[in-house]
């Protein structure tokens, strides 16, 4: 299959939403349940004993690093993870407030609780302010006060990740609801739009995996949604369009429409406004540059408008019946002569009849996940799918309520594999 839409296997789109909120996996994973790895930043070798010390008689499973100045401290936790760490603010080329701002603007969240001399209220205000968890009289430390504290620290940074993961979570959700709602609406209004979405998403992965880029998933979301605006233009006038019929001045007109409505309509959701740019590129007059190039100059959105266009136009002439060396050719000879790198990953599209069998199945019978071999229409002709397009449960449960009702044209005709006989 090319990708999955509905809602008992959702594992593509999920896939793609996720790697845009960047979730590599649990958030809660860089800390531990049964085990504590503290890390003590002083320049008193002796005091690190103590407090090292201290640690292991009042926290079970507690695991100690130390670092005697604020450079070495920042690279160890740069290079480990730890659960906490304490930090003293008198020390030697960097105080404790200098090496807690590195630490942050590093990007790293590890609570960090903060010594300081007796009676520093003023500088606990500034320590506080600039991330730390919290701070300690050095001159006034106890074994209970140091492991409350640091029990504390740790709590709070656990509570605070339960909260970004809850709200990721949440956005996640909402995210493949509204694209998935998007795509579901095509398939109902436009079911020849939604058949082509997924072939261009297939193109354009071919393309980007042969190029290796870096966040491709990217531009194949965009190929997904890229067809989202042709709810506006009726399935005839898309035929026509691919069959490359003579199409009148309105017509041209409706036809170049469809980027920008799509465009409009993603760009209103929160975290697809660089999927709407490339959706919107692919309108953008191109000057020859190589996608190589493009990607040198972090150019995203011009680099995926160029890769759509070249997929969109791919498909086209194959819908017009062309093969696939003559549909290169074609594109060769167009007046600006496109990335032969993109070409050649379009080149290496094969697809063995062989391996293809098609058979026929009742409106009950069919499936989540199958892919239609031709048109459905209603027993009085209405177009409810496509050929090419594959069954979501929303496209089953209008088949069914249409199949129960006026009543739909049986057989329907599948591709299934060889062992699907």
């Amino acid at each position: 299959m090319i990708y999955d839409l509905s809602p008992p296997d959702t594992v593509n789109l999920y896939y793609l939403i996720t790697r845009m909120l960047g979730i590599k996996g649990s958030i809660m994973d860089m800390n531990h349940d049964d085990e504590l790895w503290i890390l003590v930043i002083d320049d008193e070798e002796q005091f690190r004993r103590m407090m090292i010390e201290m640690l292991e008689r009042n926290l079970p499973n507690v695991h100690t690093a130390e670092s005697s100045n604020g450079a070495d401290g920042l690279e160890a936790m740069k290079n480990e993870s730890f659960d906490c760490v304490i930090l003293d603010y008198k020390m030697p080329q960097k105080n404790g407030l200098q090496v807690l701002k590195e630490v942050r603007e590093a990007g790293i969240e590890t609570p960090i609780i903060m010594l300081t001399g007796f009676g520093d209220e003023h500088l606990a205000v500034d320590l506080m302010k600039a991330g730390a968890s919290d701070y300690l009289p050095k001159n006034d430390l106890t074994p209970d006060a140091i492991s409350r504290a640091v029990r504390g620290a740790i709590a709070l940074r656990k509570s605070e990740l339960r909260r970004v993961a809850a709200e990721k979570e949440l956005l996640e959700k909402t995210l493949i609801g509204a694209v998935t709602t998007l795509i579901d609406m095509l398939g109902l209004v436009n079911p020849v739009a939604l058949t082509r979405a997924a072939r261009i998403k297939r193109y354009v992965h071919m393309m980007t995996s042969r190029l290796d880029m870096p966040d491709a998933w990217q531009y194949e979301l965009a190929a997904i949604l890229s067809q989202v605006g042709y709810v506006l233009i009726p399935p005839d006038l898309l035929n026509k369009h691919y069959e490359d019929a003579k199409l009148s001045e309105d017509e041209l007109k409706m036809l170049s429409a469809p980027p920008s409505v799509a465009s409009t309509l993603i760009s209103k959701i929160p975290r697809l406004e660089s999927i709407a740019q490339i959706i919107e590129a692919q309108q953008r007059p191109y000057h020859g540059e190589t996608a190589k190039e493009l990607m040198r100059g972090e150019e995203t959105a011009a680099l995926g408008g160029y890769i759509l266009n070249v997929a969109i136009e791919f498909d086209r002439l194959r819908e017009q019946g062309l093969e696939r060396d003559a549909i290169l050719e074609q594109l060769q000879l167009r007046h600006v002569t496109h990335d032969p790198d993109l070409l050649e990953a379009l080149g290496s599209l094969h697809v063995d009849a062989s391996d293809i069998k098609v058979k026929s199945v009742g409106a009950h019978e069919l499936k989540v996940g199958m892919e239609l071999n031709d048109d459905v229409f209603t027993s009085d002709g209405i177009l409810l799918a496509s050929k090419g397009q594959e069954v979501t449960y929303p496209m089953l449960r209008r088949l069914h309520t249409f199949a129960d009702g006026v009543g739909i044209l049986e057989p329907i005709w599948i591709k299934a594999p060889p062992a699907d006989k």
